[in-house]
Order: structure tokens, then C-alpha cells, then sequence
């Protein structure tokens, strides 16, 4: 293949990896491009899961959901959908095929603006990588503006504990029925793990399975007396296998016919297991049922021509009916599957990136959305009805597992960050701000270099905000624990942070001394807000608000606790002020000055980043990512003079959790004279267990 092709309204260089559509860049991931570039390599022909796999994760032993999930994802961004163009092919349980034509590149790859230089002060050294793992936050702001807020009745998270704090690879978490133990597999890669046992009161794991190949899928017996597992390897089927949790012997109950690895779910009463299988390597997967004491088999679902097959069944406490997801040509929906009459039922919409889903009880589902939807959680009432959010912030979660009594284990794809000051070119290394690490959401700069910033030590909670002084390690401003914190603010003279925060399921603006003390709540709706500006004269606070009609902008005294009040402005996601006026990222795009008459200060960027922009210094500095290649950070004086642009280098490090490099929120530091940011430094994948309560 050329260098760079065309098809249709796209170009793709592979030695710049960079998608154009006509002359505008296209945000696409790692995994997504890589894919595409496999799929380029050889148009027209068959490329097998396998052979995806292979080129684009380094393992055989991917299982057929997750590469159906970047296929979608890149499906969505050529922009395939009913009627529109075609581009790639499903050819149901074998792979896929570009089917477009192709042709040569006629024009040059446009190049990058260059990099400006910056004085170097206060610059720490970087240490490598940070120990604590972090949940990507970004997109609060279009996630709660898209009309999805979170429930306020019926099952609600209660808790959200990290359980396998490991240097290995830890996937697919279940907790047992009793709900005493969590099984799940790790391993240092994803196709090299043995199950592992740990308690759910602490203490350290212990080794369940001492096999050969690659052990995974645990799951437990209805009475926690058994674990079943596959054991896979050397390019062959899958064995299913059945060892006692407290003694005995393993013993091998089934094989898969085709499938290198798979997912488990017993009956209710422990005689059979459930689990996904391809009849045949060319066959879409169904859901099979095995009989553990006979080793008969029989398909439960036959998937429609057309579709990539059906995987992950999970069984309702009742034992009547399974969950399980289908594989469409745009993306994954959840279907639930009566086992006496055959009847199925498709819960969600057939255009949701869905990750995973389980029974909470016999009538509601948990299932968990990734990008390009919303990265969160939801209930879903299985015989139809309004979803309900769970997750307030962010969190990319995967393969959920219910014990059907307020337990949820889940797999997370988690990340290392820290603050990181702009490069003057996009080769340099990453330069961190010293001692800080774990989830960032969101910083504030003052005139003399102390950063204010919401941080999550742990990775997915408790939320607190932290200050950083030049020359002294991070320290907490606040000990909240909040489910959720963003937008600290410095006020004009200096002497409190403003800031928004969500504790247990209430948002509201909080202000508090820099020295940590006279913590207090200014607002007394329970309405999702973003971040505050500070008015100029420093005595009122400015804050968006979603309404039933909207995000519109509201005021609040600091010396008036609870008597906030709507302003006129609308459709502003969040902002910031400085020098006595008022910025804001629009619900549409861009940054601008508001008044009377707002006007544009910055495009480039849109809601979905509203953490990546801040005014200080004289200066609006954001994160830009509409250009091809490393997010590139732009500081606009705001007194008319030319922009300054540095880079904002990507992670060296390798990563399973594929790491962007960039999370969000930007500022400028006036002591070194140069922006600041938050820096993804390296992922790890880990498992928790969720807590639910009904109210």
C-alpha cells in the first residue's frame, strides 16, 4: 500500500498515522487507526479476527467483543450507518474486509505549525513512571448535556473499591455469590494469567490455578463451592474446567469447538454453564449451554445473518432468562433471552458502544457504556422501560459480573497522570511537576506558580482538591471524599479556592481558605453544574447549571449561602474570568469573550474537552486537538499579541490500557512562562468491585 491513500472523503498517511477527512484532521484512536491500516493493507481481501488481533493487540487470544468494539468505533468515525457508504465488510465469525476503493494520495501531508520556545524554570525531573493508576476523565459536561442524569431511585453505587492493586494484568472480576471472595485473572500479559482469589474484607491474593496456556473466565457456582474457568493456548480451542474452591481436583468439563478463550456464566441450580462459542472458525459465536455432568451441548441463541455473533451470557438470579450482547453491523446491543420459550428482547439501542452487562435482580440490568457514548454505567429495566445513569463522572468500565446481591466486579482500563509542563518540541520528553500523580481533573495556576488542581490519589475516588507550591510536594486542600470534584478556582486576591464537587449524590460550589480551613457550601440544588469563575469584584461566584432547558449561567454570594440565582447567559458548558470579563467554552464550540456580544477568542476546540482551557496571566491557554499527530497546547495573549504554541509530548511508555498521552486540563504557569497540563504517563488494566444499594 502507497504511504498515503484516499477513499471516498478520506486520506490516511500510515508513516504519520493521520486521518484527514477532506481537509480537516480526524480524532481517531490508536487502536481504531490501527485497524484500518490492517484492514488498507490488503484491500478487498479477508482479514481474520485473528490476523487483527494479532497485528493490532500482539495476541491471538483477544476475545471477538473488544475487536467488534474498535470495528464499530471506526465504523462510526468513517460515518457508516444505515443508508450511508460502505467501507468495511463483516464477513459474520471470520473478520472483516475493506471494500472501498482506493487511490493514490495527490497532495502533500500537511505538516504540523512549529513549536515555539519557553525560559525553563522550576522544571522537575521526570522519575518515570507514577504508581498510582488513574480512570481517564473526560467529557462530564456532554455526558450530563446529552440528558442523562443520574437516578435518584432504584439501585444506586453505593461504594466503588479497588480490589487488585497489581503490577500484573487483572481482568474479568467476580464476585462470589456469598459475596466473601473475588476471583479474577492476571497475569503480565492479557493472553499469560492464572485466577486468583482474594478475599473481599483484604489481605493479599492467592493463586487458583496453576495450569498451562492462559487461564481466565472465572466463574462462581450459584453456592460459591465452585469456580469455573477456560484454559486456552498454543493456537487451540478452549478447555472448560471445574475445580472445588476449597479442595480437589480440577476437572475438565467441555472444550470449545473453535474459540482460543470465552466467558462463563452458570445455571441457577449449578448443572449447567453458559458460555459463547463458534460452531465452526467461519461461523458467527452464539451462546451455548453445557451440562457439566455429561458434557452434552446445545446452542441458545442463533444469531441473525448478518450479525458478528453473540457473547458474554450472564444468567438472572431466577435462573429463567440470560443477557447477552450482539455484535451489529454499527455497534453492540444487549439482548435478553427467555431459556423457555426462545423469546429474545433487545434492551439497548443498536447504535451504543456497550461493554458489558449483567443482572442486578431479575428485572434490571447493569450495563456499562464506552466511547464514543458516555463512558458510564446504567440501569436498564429489563422488560423495557427508562434507563437510569449510575455513575455521575466518567469511568471507562469493562466486563461487569453481578453476584445478584449489590456486588459488581468489573475490569477498568486505568491510567498514570501527573502534571506536565509544555515541550518546546514535540520529540521532548515529558516534563512533570514534581509529586504528583494519580487522576487530575482540571487545574488553576496563581501569579506565583501555585497550582490548585482535582485530584483522585486512589485512580477512580475519593475525590479531594490538592495544592502544589513551587518547591513542596502536593498537598490536600480539602478532605471531602467527594464522588467527584472539578474546576478550582483561585480568587482575585488570592486567599480562598472556589471549586465544584459532588458528595454522596449532591453537586454544589464549595469555597474554602488556602490554608484548608472554613470549608463551606455556597449552592443548595442538586442540579449537575460544572466549575465556577469568580466575579471580578471577588465576592460572587459564576457557575453553569443544567436545567430542564438547558445550561444556562448562575450567581451565587459567598456571604449568601443557598440564594444562588439564574443569570441571563445560555448555552455555556463552563467558564473563566479574568481581568474583569467572563470566557466560556460553548455548548457549539469555541472559546469567547462574553457580553452583550460574545466573541470568538479560540476555535478548536469543543464541550467534550471542557476541562482542556483556562484564563490566567493575561493569557487563555487550551489544549488543541483538531490538528493530526501530539495535542498541541496554545496560549492566546489576550492583549492582542501573536499565539504561542508548544507541544505536549506523548508517553514512551507501553501500555495495555492504550494511553492517549494528553487527559485534559490546561493552564499557564507565569513563573516558568509556559503552559501546564495533565500527562498521561502509562496504564495498567485492574478490576474493583462496585457496591449497590436500592433506595
Amino acid at each position: 500500500m502507497d504511504e498515503t491513500v484516499r477513499f471516498g472523503r478520506f486520506r490516511v498517511s500510515t508513516a504519520r498515522r493521520e486521518l484527514w477527512r477532506d481537509d480537516e484532521p480526524v480524532k481517531i484512536g490508536r487502536r481504531a487507526l490501527d485497524l484500518l491500516v490492517a484492514l488498507l493493507a490488503t484491500p478487498g481481501a479477508l482479514v481474520t479476527k485473528d490476523e487483527l488481533a494479532a497485528r493490532v493487540w500482539g495476541s491471538a487470544a483477544v476475545e471477538d467483543n473488544a475487536i467488534a468494539a474498535q470495528i464499530a468505533t471506526l465504523r462510526r468515525i468513517l460515518g457508516e450507518g444505515a443508508g450511508e457508504t460502505r467501507y468495511i465488510q463483516t464477513v459474520p465469525g471470520r473478520g472483516y474486509r475493506f471494500v472501498a476503493a482506493l487511490h493514490a494520495a495527490d497532495e502533500a501531508d500537511h505538516d504540523p505549525a512549529p513549536a515555539a520556545t519557553a525560559p525553563e524554570r522550576r522544571i522537575a525531573r521526570s522519575r518515570g513512571p507514577w504508581p498510582v493508576a488513574a480512570l481517564v476523565v473526560a467529557g462530564i459536561v456532554i455526558a450530563v448535556s446529552a440528558g442523562w442524569l443520574v437516578s435518584r431511585r432504584g439501585w444506586q453505587i453505593d461504594r466503588m473499591d479497588p480490589v487488585a492493586e497489581t503490577a500484573l494484568v487483572a481482568t474479568q472480576a467476580a464476585p462470589s455469590p456469598n459475596g466473601a471472595m473475588l476471583a479474577y485473572a492476571a497475569g503480565p500479559e492479557r493472553d499469560h494469567r492464572r485466577v486468583f482469589l482474594r478475599s473481599l474484607t483484604g489481605g493479599e491474593p492467592t493463586a487458583f490455578t496453576r495450569g498451562e496456556g492462559d487461564e481466565s473466565a472465572p466463574a462462581w457456582s450459584p453456592a460459591s463451592d465452585r469456580i469455573a474457568f477456560v484454559r486456552g493456548g498454543a493456537g487451540l480451542p478452549c478447555a472448560i474446567l471445574v475445580k472445588p474452591v476449597l479442595a480437589g481436583d480440577e476437572r475438565q468439563v467441555g472444550r470449545c469447538r473453535s474459540l482460543p478463550a470465552t466467558s462463563l456464566a452458570w445455571s441457577a441450580d449449578g448443572a449447567a454453564l453458559f458460555y459463547h462459542d463458534r460452531p465452526a472458525p467461519e461461523a458467527a459465536s452464539r451462546i451455548v449451554r453445557l451440562d457439566v455432568a455429561t458434557g452434552v451441548t446445545a446452542d441458545v441463541t442463533q444469531p441473525p445473518p448478518g450479525s458478528d455473533g453473540d457473547v458474554t451470557p450472564e444468567v438472572s438470579p431466577n435462573g429463567r432468562r440470560l443477557v447477552f450482547q450482539r455484535a451489529t453491523d454499527v455497534l453492540t446491543a444487549v439482548f435478553v433471552h427467555d431459556l423457555a420459550t426462545g423469546a429474545e428482547r433487545q434492551i439497548t439501542p443498536r447504535d451504543l458502544n456497550v461493554a458489558g452487562a449483567d443482572w442486578i435482580d431479575d428485572r434490571t440490568l447493569i450495563v456499562a457504556t464506552n466511547p464514543p457514548d458516555p463512558s458510564a454505567l446504567w440501569s436498564y429495566p429489563a422488560d423495557g422501560g427508562r434507563r437510569r445513569r449510575l455513575t455521575l463522572s466518567p469511568a471507562e468500565f469493562q466486563h461487569l459480573v453481578s453476584n445478584h446481591a449489590g456486588l459488581v466486579g468489573f475490569e477498568s482500563h486505568t491510567y498514570r497522570n501527573a502534571l506536565a509542563y509544555g515541550g518546546d518540541t514535540a520529540s521532548a520528553s515529558p516534563q512533570p511537576v514534581e509529586d504528583v500523580s494519580g487522576l487530575v481533573n482540571g487545574l488553576n495556576v496563581s501569579p506565583d506558580g501555585a497550582i490548585v488542581f482535582a485530584r483522585a490519589p486512589r485512580g477512580w475516588g475519593p475525590w479531594d482538591i490538592w495544592l502544589e507550591r513551587p518547591g513542596r510536594p502536593a498537598q490536600p486542600l480539602t478532605t471531602l471524599q467527594a464522588s467527584y470534584a472539578e474546576g478550582p478556582r483561585w480568587s482575585p486576591d488570592g486567599r480562598l479556592v472556589a471549586f465544584s464537587a459532588t458528595v454522596g449524590r449532591s453537586a454544589a460550589i464549595y469555597v474554602v481558605q488556602t490554608d484548608g480551613a472554613a470549608l463551606r457550601r455556597l449552592t443548595s440544588a442538586s442540579a449537575p453544574i460544572a466549575g465556577p469563575a469568580w466575579a471580578p469584584d471577588g465576592r460572587r461566584l459564576v457557575y453553569p447549571r443544567l436545567g430542564r432547558d438547558g445550561w444556562r449561567l448562575w450567581e451565587v454570594a459567598i456571604d449568601a449561602p443557598g440564594r444562588e440565582r439564574p443569570r441571563p447567559e445560555r448555552g455555556w458548558v463552563t467558564v473563566r474570568s479574568e481581568g474583569g470579563d467572563l470566557y466560556g467554552l460553548a455548548l457549539k464550540g469555541g472559546l469567547w469573550r462574553l457580553g452583550s456580544r460574545p466573541a470568538l477568542i479560540a476555535a478548536g476546540i469543543g464541550p467534550q474537552h471542557s476541562m482542556d482551557w483556562d484564563v490566567g496571566a493575561g493569557r487563555l491557554t487550551f489544549i488543541d486537538r483538531s490538528s493530526p499527530g501530539a495535542p498541541r497546547l496554545v496560549v492566546v495573549p489576550l492583549t492582542g499579541e501573536p499565539r504561542r504554541t508548544f507541544a505536549a509530548p506523548r508517553p514512551l511508555a507501553d501500555d495495555p490500557a492504550d494511553t492517549a498521552g494528553v487527559i485534559g486540563g490546561a493552564g499557564f504557569d507565569p513563573v516558568v512562562a509556559r503552559p501546564v497540563y495533565v500527562q498521561a504517563t502509562g496504564g495498567e488494566i485492574q478490576v474493583g468491585v462496585l457496591r449497590l444499594v436500592r433506595r
